[in-house]
């Protein structure tokens, strides 16, 4: 492709992910925003507008929602994938969470287990999942809420939490970032480079970035008035990008990645949310 029609798509993504973030923006300040985070304490329609956004863009353009990686055929396998990323997805966060390090040092260390478990899941999902690797990433996924659900939970404070980043947070983020972004980005880019055997171009990467862009800018205090650039949790979402980019190129379609992004924290609500 030209660079004429690269410097257009990436026009185009950087519009359609402005616009997501204006429209998130309006919502928050309109009396409909204050209502819900009252009420919920969880920004649902925000993110319910980061998924309208791109689809109302892909709808208006007359454009394939498959092509975007809006499809869900084959279930059993984009779900078998997702089990199998969550592991190391899971680990990191609790990683994260158990040594509860501040500064620098916490996206620091963020960073190194995105590309840890990166190379992880490349080295998992080389081959179609087998049973054994299949049984290893369904465990936790099985013991996590049964031992949270046998422990009294209060219902006000955790439901919503578990509902916003099970069927919000990941959706949301995926359809805009892997769904719409990196696949616009892919028609003008050759993927050409391989990693464990997963065709790359540099629009996963371009997305990677615009992704710890959209994490850095700390839009809560933007949307207050406050420039709080968050610099290095930017960075760490970078690498995290470049995760899920990895899954969404491996399944074509941003269903195991929606699944991972959003499951493991809504099960994570249900023990520690509480």
């Amino acid at each position: 492709m030209s660079s004429q029609s690269k410097a257009r798509a990436i026009a185009e993504v950087t519009a359609v992910l402005m616009l997501s973030i204006a429209a998130i923006w309006v919502l928050r300040i309109s009396p409909l925003g204050a209502w819900e985070r009252s009420l919920t304490r969880q920004p649902f329609l925000e993110y319910a507008v980061m998924m309208a956004v791109p689809l109302f863009v892909l709808k208006a353009t007359q454009r394939r929602l498959g092509a975007y990686g809006l499809q869900f055929m084959k279930l059993k396998y984009h779900v078998e994938i997702a089990l199998i990323c969550s592991v190391p997805y899971a680990a990191a966060h609790a990683t994260m969470s158990a040594l509860k390090l501040g500064g620098v040092a916490a996206p620091l260390l963020n960073a190194l287990l995105a590309v840890v478990s990166l190379f992880g899941i490349g080295w998992l999902l080389r081959k179609k999942p087998s049973p054994g690797n299949l049984a290893a990433a369904v465990l936790p996924a099985v013991i996590l809420p049964v031992v949270a659900l046998a422990w009294p939970i209060n219902a006000s404070v955790v439901l919503p939490s578990v509902l916003f980043y099970g069927l919000f947070l990941g959706p949301g983020e995926e359809i805009l970032f892997r769904g719409f972004i990196e696949s616009r980005l892919n028609e003008v880019f050759a993927r050409s480079r391989l990693f464990f055997g997963v065709q790359w171009s540099w629009g996963a990467v371009i997305c990677a970035l615009l992704f710890g862009l959209f994490h850095m800018l700390n839009l809560p205090a933007l949307f207050e008035g406050r420039l709080a650039l968050q610099w290095m949790i930017g960075l760490s979402s970078v690498f995290w990008g470049l995760f899920f980019s990895f899954i969404r190129e491996k399944t074509g379609s941003v269903l195991a990645g929606a699944l991972v992004h959003g499951v493991p924290q809504a099960l994570a609500m249900l023990v520690l949310g509480r």
